[in-house]
């Protein structure tokens, strides 16, 4: 056996050799290859060779000797090797071995070395980080018995719940190897961040990990600086995702970009990435847009999708009688436990009781500060507030009798109340000090509202205007970048004049999308006026693409065309090319306009320097080009991205190989293909298989289909949602594979899961569309309409609506009086689309059952999308009595007023059914709200308020832009 072993090991070379190790991209890895290009040079020598070599040199001037292991880990580890002269002595030897210039070899060797220790690792040692509070986990209440805290930490017992074993599972992948994010998605003070920190305990266990925690000089800034040197075992810190992802600056995407990247490359894997979001965070960046509307928050969207892990905001059930069993060591949690509300213990634990009280007792001047604070966060405001700021805006809060009363030190005095701490937690409103003795100095003294009062404040005052007072203080001492989103949010109220400001200040500090904003606001009022345009031309900067391709758009669209062609010139010449989608995007505007000079200096520029780190945009960017005429351009593009393209996201790729057929550039497509296959492809998805497929059939790569054939085990299309199949079952037979299909169809009728709606219908949706009626009437034999659930109701319901096309009429009747009878009734949209249902498919006595369980009265009256589909599907169901119901409970009072669609939705579905009561309570509610327009549009009030209107209401008088500063 041992003869055995020591034959095997002295094979490495011959048989298997010592594997090029992944590591990222700089010095170590360059060092990494040129010993990886000598010992493949030198005929991959075993380690016991290499070894011989070394021991036996006659050069004498190696000051190395390593050891076998040591030579191994040399050539094969993805760390720096500890010791310069084993390094350098293995490089000489394989270079004498491969006739190479060895003094070369070392003299790279030994340069590399010194480079590779010497770069900064990001992050700290897992071991040395043991303070919580500087990760942002809230600090706890304190008691008065705090003797009888357990000596073991700062931090209150900490009791699991669901969402830590999700999360635990997504730790237990990175430990394993895997690169892995999760975000924990819950409101303020519900434990996110402690959650994070408690699901570090196995990383601290199995040693090595590093934590890299970006927030100096700011958290985008931090990310992007340093991102790329992110190595190996790091665990990247980001509470308040939205900090590092929801920026105006051009920031944000960059961040998702690099994260996403990060996470892909497993030279640099494992990481592990956990964030933080509140739900509306969440939303904001993960909900996708309208058709025809801009995605500034595409890349966010697809590094969060499937990281979400929800943190409820009680202790309920199990979870509570666990807290209460653990309370007893711990004074805190029995506090918390004796004196939360509603299982509320996290809230209670970070100050929250408190935090309220201090609140709603405060002066009327602390209170002026606190209401300032709340309206800066809630309308775009950064958290770093400056003092300079809240002490101009505050006053403009008192009545003058509180303002005549307070003392000549009432600033000091409000600012004392609002940072004294809450049993131990941080105060409202605090200031904001360097956390470590490095961090840069700020220029200016900023302020800190604790993130409960941020939120309770989005909510407590979402439909409050502030003074004027207020935007003027916004105008003068806001943080220069987010003049536009504080601008913008002004303008969504109405307030022109202060939005044009904002925005104009915004502009002269370089920023497109301002802008492009503040020039048709301006020409909306004074269309003749070329000022706004010149004033916005000569000032912006064309390093953010998307912004600089609003304005260009705002130009052409207002018919600017001086300023239009001045800035296409410094967009062909400027712009910068790092993302091939905003490059896109710049080609097509110009093109459009018409600027085709310009056009074709952008597209020269873009062929050859355009990054290539993200083959899908960079497919589009090159369609972009072909179609537009710049062939020539585009096949420059082809020709790099064939050779250099990455291949680690294969929808990406395929879709390249797919673009570069599609233009003929057939050569360039082998090229990428050839390199495609050099590695088993690895395919995710049933929709990228069958893309793979349909390239390699057109191009009567049978041999590779075959392969590829062979890579799809039956359940593939059960891994995921079985989206695709019919796709994938038309794709088989088309490539020949009859047998396959029908063993894929087999599989997937009798094993589709019954009891997950949305896989249910992508199934039986699959299946009929590939024709497969023997495997429908299989699934159906199976009787699905017995075994799914009726909640959620919208995947139930499309499983109800397939049931009635395919003929199934007893599986649809079943279902449809299950639905009726037991769904849940508090979604208003779901409801609605099961009624629609059951009128169009003919279940008149099951529509009878539902409208007789009376759904106006148990529908939430929070969601105004909800309550206005459901209007209309009552209405159209002639249920007038449902809809007196229903409108009796006031919903124009009592729905949440947001940016999405559901308000609007509602006042429309209102008008229409006569109910002018309630839409006249909605109307008054929107504009305060940030949907001023909307109410224009619904009330026929554009001609009354054309400059805009005042913060009390009534419409502005005529201002322009000599009225700006």
């Amino acid at each position: 056996m041992l003869d055995a072993m020591k034959s095997d090991e002295s094979a490495v070379g011959r048989g298997r050799g010592v594997p090029r190790p992944l590591v990222p991209a700089g010095p170590l890895r360059e060092l990494k290859d040129l010993l990886h290009e000598l010992y493949l040079a030198a005929g991959e020598p075993s380690l016991d060779s290499i070894k011989a070599a070394i021991d036996q040199d006659e050069h004498e001037d190696l000051s190395g000797a390593p050891s076998r292991d040591t030579i191994r880990r040399v050539l094969g580890d993805r760390t720096v090797p500890p010791s310069q002269a084993n390094t350098v002595a293995v490089a000489m030897v394989l270079a004498r071995m491969a006739r190479w210039d060895a003094a070369d070899a070392a003299g790279r060797a030994r340069q590399l070395w010194m480079r590779a220790r010497t770069v900064p690792t990001p992050g700290t040692p897992l071991e040395q980080v043991d303070d919580p509070f500087a990760l942002e986990v809230h600090r706890p209440v304190q008691v008065d018995d705090d003797a009888q805290i357990p000596s073991q930490g700062r931090l209150p017992v900490y009791v699991p719940r669901e969402h830590d074993a999700a999360l635990a599972q997504v730790v237990g992948r990175a430990v394993g190897g895997i690169s892995a994010m999760a975000v924990l998605v819950g409101g303020s003070s519900t434990g996110k961040p402690r959650a994070c920190w408690e699901a570090l305990r196995p990383l601290r266990q199995a040693g090595g990990w590093r934590l890299w925690h970006f927030y100096d000089p700011t958290r985008p800034e931090a990310a992007l600086e340093t991102m790329e040197q992110v190595g190996p075992f790091t665990v990247v810190w980001l509470n308040e995702t939205q900090f590092y992802l929801h920026t105006h600056d051009g920031t944000g995407p960059k961040v998702a970009a690099g994260l996403r990247s990060l996470l892909a490359d497993p030279a640099r894997a494992p990481v592990l990435v956990l964030g933080t979001l509140w739900p509306e965070h969440w939303d904001t960046l993960t909900r996708a847009p309208a058709a025809g509307s801009d995605d500034p928050h595409a890349a966010a969207r697809a590094v969060l999708s499937g990281s979400d892990i929800e943190v409820p905001a009680a202790f309920t059930g199990q979870a509570l009688h666990d807290l209460r069993q653990a309370a007893g060591d711990d004074p805190r949690l029995r506090r918390a436990a004796e004196h939360a509300e509603d299982g509320h213990i996290t809230q209670y634990l970070a100050g929250v009781p408190e935090l309220l009280r201090r609140y709603r007792l405060a002066t009327p001047a602390a209170r002026a500060l606190i209401h300032a604070a709340m309206d800066a966060r809630r309308l775009g405001h950064r958290r770093a507030l400056p003092l300079d700021l809240l002490a101009a805006a505050a006053p403009a809060y008192l009545t003058d009798t509180e303002w005549d009363l307070l003392d000549d030190d009432w600033l000091e005095q409000a600012l004392a109340y609002t940072a004294a701490p809450c049993h131990g937690a941080r105060g409202p409103l605090t200031r904001i000090r360097p956390r470590t003795p490095g961090t840069k100095q700020r220029t200016a003294t900023v302020y800190l509202l604790t993130d409960f009062l941020d939120q309770y404040g989005r909510q407590e005052r979402s439909e409050h205007l502030p003074p004027l007072g207020f935007w003027n203080a916004l105008t003068a001492y806001a943080d220069p970048g987010d003049l536009y989103t504080l601008g913008k949010a002004a303008y969504d109220r109405g307030l022109y004049r202060a939005a044009a400001q904002m925005l104009k200040n915004a502009t002269a500090q370089g920023d497109g999308e301002a802008a492009s904003l503040l020039v048709r606001i301006l020409h909306q009022l004074h269309p003749d006026d070329p000022r706004p345009a010149r004033y916005s031309v000569a000032r912006v900067a064309v390093d953010d693409p998307w912004a600089t391709r609003h304005l260009l758009d705002s130009l052409n669209k207002l018919g600017s065309s001086e300023q239009a062609v001045d800035l296409s010139d410094q967009v062909a010449t400027a712009a910068p090319l790092n993302d091939p989608l905003e490059a896109a995007s710049l080609f097509r505007v110009l093109r459009e306009s018409g600027a085709h000079e310009p056009a074709r200096v952008l597209a020269d520029r873009t062929a050859v320097h355009v990054s290539l780190e993200h083959p899908g945009r960079t497919s589009l960017l090159m369609a972009t080009m072909h179609k537009g005429g710049a062939a020539e351009q585009a096949t420059i593009l082809a020709d790099r991205a064939a050779v250099h393209a990455p291949l680690d996201h294969i929808p990406g790729v395929l879709a390249l190989l797919r673009d570069l057929h599609d233009i003929g550039a057939d050569q360039q497509a082998t090229t990428l293909r050839t390199r495609l296959f050099a590695a088993p492809v690895s395919l995710k998805t049933l929709r990228d298989a069958t893309e793979l497929l349909r390239i390699l059939h057109d191009a009567g790569l049978d041999e590779q289909v075959m392969t590829v054939l062979a890579q799809i085990p039956n359940d593939f299309a059960l891994r995921d949602d079985a989206s695709g199949l019919a796709a994938m079952l038309a794709m088989m037979r088309r490539v020949g594979a009859d047998e396959r299909a029908e063993a894929l169809a087999d599989h997937c009728a009798a094993h589709v899961a019954l009891d997950k709606a949305a896989m249910l219908f992508e199934a039986l949706h699959g299946l009929r569309e590939a024709g497969a009626d023997e495997q429908v009437a299989a699934l159906l034999a199976r009787d699905p309409a017995a075994h799914l659930p009726v909640d959620p109701l919208w995947p139930m319901t499309a499983v109800l609506e397939i049931m009635a096309e395919i003929g199934a009429e007893q599986q649809a009747a079943a279902l449809a009086a299950r639905a009726a009878a037991q769904a849940l009734l508090d979604d208003g949209g779901g409801v609605a689309h099961l009624l629609d249902s059951l009128r169009e498919i003919g279940a008149e006595e099951q529509a009878a059952v539902l409208l007789a369980r009376d759904p106006g009265v148990r529908l939430r009256l929070d969601d105004g999308f909800g309550i206005a589909t459901l209007l209309n599907s009552l209405h159209r169901a002639g249920a007038d009595e449902q809809i007196a119901v229903l409108l009796s409970r006031d919903p124009a009072n009592h729905v949440l007023i947001s940016g999405n669609t559901g308000p609007t939705m509602l006042l429309r579905n209102l008008h229409e059914i006569g109910a002018q009561e309630q839409f006249a309570v909605l109307a008054e509610r929107m504009p305060a709200a940030g949907l001023f327009h909307e109410f224009l549009e619904a009330c026929d009030h554009q001609a009354r308020y054309t400059f805009g209107r005042d913060p009390g209401g009534r419409p502005a008088e005529r201002w322009g832009w000599d009225d700006l500063d």
